[in-house]
């Protein structure tokens, strides 16, 4: 019996594909820097901003920058939650009955080791990263007005990287409706076009998040150490300080290092010794 022959007509010419060797793309020199997430978050949105010529604006190249600040945004989530594991006991047996694969186990230095718990992780909207901290620290209940407002206006640079990501920066009708319909339905199948303003407009939203959820986790952590927040925050009589800052050194600054920016520094104090003060004053203050 004669065989058929095969169907084909080509719709492009095609080419032999060549192995990735991927193992050779990424830094292996690379060490983690001892300093505080948003620290390392304002360093690598510094040198997203210098690909941006005002006077030579590329909508392109714009599109890839928020691109870029999401990844960042991402890896200044993993980043701080990482932290806080290491060094927060009540995180830290939070997060002791999660899973984690064989291969982080026996992969990771330990240091890094709680970043494996967060692979299968997305920080990519507001609810996403509301449900991540208290899943990953377990500070939760009422969030300040700023940081519920940061998060709303963050959650709308998700939709449009979404655009990005999965449609070239076309919009669909999803996200029309998450970014309101009335105002968006023209705007249904239209691709992203930033000027120079939109686009630092996304970045100052972005960096605005970022400070919000920094204040919130270091105030919410440093809280919990002196109150009982299941307790109409009743102060906590054993305490792990003893309101000595040579005896408390060690571990407020693990806290401190690992929370307050060098880069912005924040009018309230000017130096760690302050911030202990600050920190000591208002738990004597509560009855």
């Amino acid at each position: 019996m004669a065989r058929r022959p095969l169907f084909r007509i080509d719709a492009n010419n095609t080419s032999n594909i060549n192995p990735l060797n991927t193992d050779m793309m990424f830094d292996q020199a690379f060490s983690e820097v001892e300093q505080a997430p948003i620290d390392t978050y304002f360093q690598k949105t510094t040198s997203l901003i210098i690909l941006i010529n005002p006077t030579a604006f590329s909508s392109l190249m714009a599109n890839l920058v928020v691109l870029g600040y999401i990844s960042v945004f991402e890896s200044y989530m993993r980043e701080i939650i990482r932290k806080t594991v290491l060094i927060d006991s009540f995180s830290r047996n939070l997060c002791e009955s999660m899973n984690l694969s064989y291969g982080a186990a026996i992969s990771h230095e330990p240091k890094l080791l709680p970043e494996a718990i967060l692979e299968d992780i997305s920080f990519a909207g507001k609810e996403n990263i509301k449900s991540s901290i208290i899943q990953f620290t377990g500070i939760k209940g009422h969030l300040p007005n700023s940081f519920s407002l940061a998060l709303d206006e963050f959650d709308k640079v998700c939709q449009v990287r979404h655009c990005l990501v999965h449609r070239f920066g076309k919009l669909g009708t999803k996200n029309a409706i998450k970014l309101g319909l009335n105002n968006h339905k023209a705007c249904i199948e239209k691709p992203l076009k930033l000027d120079y303003l939109s686009l630092q407009e996304i970045q100052h939203t972005c960096n605005v998040v970022v400070k919000e959820i920094n204040n919130y986790l270091f105030n919410g952590l440093m809280k919990r150490l002196i109150v009982d927040v299941n307790q109409n925050d009743k102060k906590i009589t054993n305490t792990v300080w003893k309101w000595n800052f040579n005896s408390d050194r060690s571990l407020f600054s693990k806290y401190y290092k690992t929370f307050v920016s060098t880069f912005e520094r924040t009018t309230v104090h000017s130096n760690i010794k302050e911030a202990y003060n600050i920190y000591r004053d208002f738990y004597r203050s509560i009855r």
